[in-house]
């Protein structure tokens, strides 16, 4: 049914001067955004759903790459009171305002630096108007250049590097949020990526400018054991990849690890 509506959208807007057609592409437009669930608000996008039936299982070691001020560090506190959590955050000004709002949360060790595919400087551009609006590598595109304008150089480590320095030999849960560098963060664990049981990373807009495809997350996932899905308000739909889901709407993604087919189950 999605394609099909993806399909007369797309007729439509080849005549959308005329007023009748621009009000239907419109309403089209918006029933494709909500079955895509392009929703970024946890509550109900289904983010918060992907903690309450975690809460049912063991989760010890929660790792937060991009975490920002720390707010879904704070609601994933209370579905898993007895994990310890690994905050990385690379933007000076935002972690700041992380070390500040999770002042007091000891079981958070918090991270001056971001995670990727390699261990180096990374360049981050800023927006003027929200020192958290933040994307990886805009550079060279015109539509986000004009907004993200002021590039710093920020530091990141791979995760295979970090784990083996913190000791840390499992991870229950990685959830990822960097603004199109998710894919690189996945691929920084190498051999240890199978080491984590679930995985929740972001696809959307970015993805056009680091040239990351949501097939590649599917590739990659797959080929090292995971099934991978997208996140819905009350389910996981883990059908296969099909080169139709390539349309950078963006949402949320969960790949489970394959020896844990209960935990599938749940989901879908």
């Amino acid at each position: 049914m999605r394609k099909l509506f993806a399909f007369t959208a797309r007729l439509i807007a080849k005549k959308r001067k005329n007023r009748l057609v621009e009000s239907l592409y419109q309403k089209l437009d918006l029933f494709l955004k909500k079955s895509n669930n392009l929703n970024f608000y946890g509550h109900s996008n289904g983010e918060v759903n992907v903690l309450k039936v975690l809460s049912d299982y063991d989760i010890k070691t929660v790792f937060d790459v991009g975490a920002n001020r720390g707010e879904w560090i704070k609601s994933a506190s209370e579905f898993f009171p007895k994990a310890s959590f690994h905050a990385f955050e690379l933007v000076p000004s935002t972690f700041s305002m992380l070390e500040e709002n999770l002042k007091g949360m000891d079981q958070v060790k918090l991270n001056p630096f971001g995670l990727s595919d390699f261990t180096g400087s990374i360049p981050i551009y800023v927006g003027p108007y929200d020192d958290i609006s933040t994307t990886f590598k805009v550079k060279g595109t015109a539509a986000h250049e004009e907004y993200y304008s002021e590039e710093l150089e920020c530091k990141a480590f791979t995760g295979k590097e970090y784990m083996s320095s913190v000791g840390v030999e499992e991870i229950d849960f990685l959830k990822i949020d960097t603004e199109g560098n998710d894919f690189r963060v996945i691929k920084g664990f190498e051999e240890q990526i199978k080491k984590v049981k679930v995985i929740q990373f972001e696809y959307g807009i970015f993805n056009i400018s680091s040239k990351d495809l949501l097939c590649d997350f599917y590739h990659y996932l797959s080929e090292n054991g995971f099934k991978v899905g997208k996140i819905f308000p009350e389910h996981v739909d883990f059908t296969p990849y099909h080169f139709d889901m390539e349309n950078f709407h963006g949402g949320n993604f969960l790949a489970i690890r394959n020896d844990m087919p209960d935990l599938q189950k749940r989901f879908s």
